[in-house]
This record gives structure tokens, C-alpha cells and sequence, in this order.
């Protein structure tokens, strides 16, 4: 079943058939979990059956497999999380376990959709995301999704062996509905 379709990608709800030992192989690879708060213990498919089981049934988290419309090929995986209806918020977090589909601007594409959804459908009034400061590649899409840098939580992760500060981005609706509205009129 396909929750959200863009041009090039399906995002489905993320189920059982998605725990495969490629996916777990995934949170288990220190390359793809470089800028992330997974590699800190070993990730298995018994534990991930339990945080599908987790998930499935908590309205704070929409969890979505996010797949190549071509080839229908599982990717990674994005989430609308933290998700508080009485102050209207959310944040986002993407894992693109593929390293063969990085740098192909899917990690913005899946973003783009999540932001489309969370103020269309959930109508949400703040959606933010958070990475590490040396994860360029994570602030340009932020940036392009045309979310403004809050501030700087210093030294708040430890990966890789050493202390990391964290940059957190978000956009308001109002900004989204006008940076939309902008970008339809050219």
C-alpha cells in the first residue's frame, strides 16, 4: 500500500516485510548510521520487530518505508515523530540505509512530502529536524526545504568517538503554505 507517492518515490507503512537482513544489516553499518542515533549496540531483527510493534500503535509516530517507484526497492526509511496535536509539532527523521541511492536527492524528495503532509493532513503548525553539525548533506536539505536554523545544542551527541554538537532546523506552516505559493507561481 502506498501512503504518500512523489515522482520518484512510493512511501509505504513500514511492516514486517520490511525486516530484512538487508534492513537490519542497515542500522548495523556504521557508514549509514554515521549521523544518527543508531550503531551504539548491536541492531537485530528481533529488535526491530519490536519497534515496528512500538510504532504501529502510537499516534506520535508515522513510520514509512520509503521505496523507488520504479523498481519498487525498499531504501531507507523516513518518520513523522514526536508528534504533539495540542501544540501542533512534529520532527522528522530519515535513514537511507541504500548507500547506492545517496546523493540522488531522495533524502529532500521524502522530506518535501513528510513537510506536505504533516501541514496539509496532520495540519501541523511546526515541523522541525535536528542532525549533527558534520552532516552537510543533511543541513542542505533542511536549508532547501526552506527551514531556518533555530540554534546549536553544543556537544549533545557522542558518535564516532567524540562529542558532537547538533543544528536544529524548522519551518512554520505559515512559511511553508508562502514558500509553496511562491515556488507554484513561477
Amino acid at each position: 500500500m502506498v501512503f504518500i507517492a512523489t515522482d520518484r518515490l512510493e512511501l509505504r507503512p513500514f511492516e514486517e516485510g520490511h525486516i530484512t537482513e538487508r534492513y537490519v544489516g542497515w542500522l548495523n553499518d556504521p557508514e549509514v548510521c554515521r549521523y544518527n542515533g543508531h550503531h551504539y549496540f548491536p541492531y537485530t531483527k528481533s529488535g526491530a520487530y519490536r519497534y515496528l510493534e512500538s510504532t504501529s500503535s502510537d499516534k506520535s509516530i508515522i513510520v514509512l518505508a520509503v521505496h523507488l517507484k520504479e523498481t519498487k526497492e525498499h531504501i531507507g526509511n523516513v518518520s513523522i515523530g514526536d508528534i504533539d496535536l495540542l501544540n501542533r509539532s512534529a520532527a522528522l527523521n530519515i535513514l537511507l540505509g541504500d548507500k547506492n541511492q545517496w546523493g540522488q536527492g531522495y533524502a529532500y524528495e521524502a522530506f518535501a512530502a513528510l513537510l506536505e503532509h504533516s501541514f496539509s493532513e496532520l495540519n501541523l503548525n511546526r515541523v522541525s529536524c535536528g542532525t549533527l553539525d558534520t552532516n552537510i548533506g543533511m543541513q542542505k536539505v533542511a536549508q532547501k526545504l526552506g527551514m531556518q536554523k533555530e540554534g546549536t545544542k553544543r556537544s549533545a551527541i557522542y558518535k564516532n568517538g567524540s562529542y558532537h554538537s547538533t543544528i536544529e532546523y524548522s519551518i512554520i506552516k505559515e512559511e511553508y503554505m508562502t514558500m509553496k505559493a511562491d515556488t507554484q507561481s513561477l
